[in-house]
This record gives C-alpha cells, sequence and structure tokens, in this order.
C-alpha cells in the first residue's frame, strides 16, 4: 500500500509501501481502485475520463500511481451521477458548479438513492460526520427506516467495504468514524420490526466468529432475517465454539448463520459444520461473503453472496 511520508523541507511525499495507510496528518488520499468500488466505474474508464477530460487532477506517487484528495472524490462521484442522469462527458466537461448543482438537485426516481449513497461517501471520505449524520436522519424523516436501510445503507456499506475487514482498509480512521451512526440506525431498524408471526417459522441462532473486528455485518443480517418473521438468537460476536456447541444443543436451531470476512482460517469452524448430522440433524448452517471449501455433499451448508439472498433459505 501506499503512505506519506514528510520531507525534510516539511512537503508531503507519497511513497509505496506494504501495510501502511494513505494518511498525512488529518488528510486521507484515495486510489483509484477506491473510485471504481464507490462508484462502480471501471479504473479503465476512470483514466479514459481523466485523459480526455480536464476536471481531475490525481497526484502521482514515485511510482507514478494516481491518488486523489476527498475533494477529488466527491467531486468524480458528482460526475458520475450526471453521467448517470444523460449528461455527456463533454457538456459536464463545461459546466460550473451552478449547472452541476441544479442538475443534481432535480434527480429523483430510483436515482435518489445512488445520489444519497454518494452523498454518504463524499461526507465518509471528508469525515463530515455532522453532514453523514444529518444526511441519515433526512432520510429516515421522508423514507422510513426500512426504505433508509434497503436502499441506501446497505448499498453504502457494500460500497465502501464495512462488511469485508473495514480495520484493512487504507481509510480504516474514516470508516470508524461513521461506523457507530450506522449501527445505531440498523439497530432503530431492528427495534422498530413488527416481524408477522407464522407459526412454526424456524428458530435462526446467529453467530459471530473472530475473523473481524466489526459487528456491523451481523446486525444487518439479524435486521433482515427478523423482518421476515423469524425467531432469532442472536449471539453477537467473539465466543468460543465451545459455547456455540451447547446453546446449539440446547436450542436446536433450524438455522445458523454468519458473516465471513475473507483471508481468515476457519478451522474449527468447518469441524462445527462436519459434525452437524451428527448432533443437529436438519439443521443448516449459512454463510455470507467468504464461502468455506465444502462440496456438494456437505448438503446441510450453503453460501450465499450477499445478506438478501439469506432470507430466500
Amino acid at each position: 500500500m501506499e503512505y506519506l511520508a514528510e520531507k525534510n523541507c516539511g512537503q508531503t511525499e507519497i511513497t509505496w509501501n506494504t501495510g501502511v495507510s494513505l494518511t498525512s496528518g488529518n488528510e486521507t488520499y484515495f486510489t483509484i481502485k477506491h473510485l471504481a468500488e464507490f462508484s462502480g466505474i471501471k479504473p479503465h474508464t476512470i483514466r479514459i475520463w481523466e485523459q480526455r477530460f480536464s476536471f481531475l487532477h490525481p497526484r502521482r506517487t514515485e511510482t507514478s500511481r494516481r491518488v486523489y484528495t476527498p475533494e477529488q472524490v466527491i467531486l468524480f462521484l458528482e460526475i458520475c451521477l450526471l453521467k448517470q442522469n444523460g449528461c455527456r462527458m463533454n457538456h459536464i466537461a463545461r459546466m460550473n458548479s451552478t449547472e452541476k448543482e441544479a442538475i443534481l438537485s432535480r434527480i429523483n426516481g430510483p436515482q435518489k438513492y445512488t445520489k444519497t449513497v454518494h452523498e454518504l461517501i463524499g461526507s465518509m471520505v471528508a469525515m463530515d460526520i455532522v453532514h453523514f449524520n444529518s444526511i441519515l436522519d433526512k432520510c429516515v424523516y421522508q423514507w422510513g427506516i426500512h426504505e433508509t436501510i434497503k436502499f441506501v445503507l446497505i448499498p453504502f456499506s457494500e460500497r465502501t467495504g464495512l462488511f469485508d475487514s473495514p480495520e484493512k482498509k487504507t481509510y480504516r480512521r474514516n470508516i470508524f468514524l461513521i461506523m457507530e451512526c450506522i449501527k445505531q440506525k440498523i439497530y432503530l431498524g431492528i427495534e422498530s420490526t413488527q416481524p408477522v408471526t407464522v407459526p412454526g417459522k424456524p428458530l435462526t441462532a446467529l453467530l459471530f466468529s473472530s475473523g473481524s473486528s466489526t459487528e456491523l455485518p451481523l446486525l444487518y443480517l439479524y435486521y433482515l432475517i427478523k423482518k421476515e418473521g423469524f425467531k432469532i438468537i442472536y449471539l453477537g460476536k467473539y465466543f468460543s465454539f465451545t459455547e456455540l456447541d451447547a446453546i446449539c444443543n440446547k436450542k436446536r436451531p433450524d438455522y445458523i448463520v454468519t458473516h465471513l470476512p475473507g483471508n481468515y482460517h476457519y478451522s474449527d469452524l468447518n469441524k462445527f459444520i462436519k459434525c452437524m448430522p451428527c448432533y443437529l440433524p436438519g439443521s443448516h448452517f449459512i454463510s455470507t461473503d467468504r464461502s468455506l471449501p465444502f462440496d456438494k455433499h456437505f448438503y446441510y451448508y450453503s453460501h450465499v453472496d450477499n445478506f438478501t439472498g439469506v432470507i430466500a433459505y
């Protein structure tokens, strides 16, 4: 990863090294990969835009890698919105700030959610927690908590990597600044959910292994599954598989659901799942994000790519 080092003359030099954040003082820098993740625009397309138009001027590292300031990230996301709403790039390049704002303010329909997600990303990269909170409060007031979670918070979290070991992101301090705000909104969604009581609805146990330091993915799962009317045992994070084994033997859950971040070894969890047919016959294990190395013979284990896929079971 790239990092910033102070030169003797007091200027900031951007260099390349593994495992260090793209930060300098209170400033965080972002790469073209980050821009692609935030916007869904491929890096190749971003490079073409930079060559043909003059609205982005990334800094360069000693190895000629691009880095972007928070202000450039916000501008780039505005350009993406204008492009998605039918504006030609030649026209966007000639627009002044008043023209851009006039078009952006008229965005409605499904694109209003994309606009809001981009605004949240802009507040995160600028570390503007007050604006971030105000955006979410406005969403909840206008659309309600459930619509806000489904169309704003989940897409925002997926684009910014909140579900996949955010503590390893180069902009992790930006993420941690807004994490608690998001969790509070999910708690509100959980508390305000009135699940439909369905006789015989399966019991679901949620677990969270120690592969990640954040509880946010599990809270999303809790919210989605509760909203479907399931009864839930919420175990939270950081507990032993001995405790999980004891709880499962006592409660006999029909489903066990967890979120597995990548790049982590789950030997104890693999053993637990392999033994399930013996002491939890009929139970099913579902994981999101990372898939465990089980073949089709392990019919009681399933992996889904996204959270909404869990409720399909």
